[in-house]
C-alpha cells in the first residue's frame, strides 16, 4: 500500500505544479500584453525617432504601439530560421515606418 501512495503522490504533485505554472504563465503573458504597448508608447514620447508609437486613439489606446507589439509577438512564434529574418524585418520596418 505504501508503494502505491509513494508512486501516486509525486504524480499528483507534478500535476498540481503543472497547473500552477500554467496559471502563472498565463498571468505573465497577460501582463505583458497590457504593459508592452504602453512601454512602446512612452518610448515614442521620449524619442523623436519613435514618435509614431506615441499616437493614441481618442479613447487613449496606443493603437500603433499595439500593432507594433503584435508584429513582434507574431515573428517570435515563427520557426527559428524564419524567426531571425522576420524579427529583423519587423524591427527594420518599424524603424523605417517611424522615420
Amino acid at each position: 500500500m505504501s508503494a502505491t501512495v509513494g508512486f501516486a503522490a509525486p504524480t499528483a504533485l507534478a500535476a498540481i505544479m503543472g497547473v500552477t505554472l500554467a496559471v502563472l504563465l498565463v498571468s505573465t503573458v497577460s501582463a505583458m500584453v497590457l504593459a508592452g504597448p504602453r512601454v512602446l508608447q512612452v518610448m515614442g514620447e521620449d524619442y523623436p525617432a519613435l514618435r509614431r508609437l506615441a499616437r493614441t486613439k481618442p479613447n487613449g489606446i496606443p493603437a500603433v504601439a499595439v500593432l507594433a507589439q503584435q508584429s513582434v509577438d507574431k515573428s517570435a512564434r515563427a520557426p527559428r530560421a524564419a524567426r531571425r529574418r522576420a524579427g529583423m524585418c519587423v524591427l527594420v520596418g518599424i524603424f523605417l515606418w517611424c522615420l
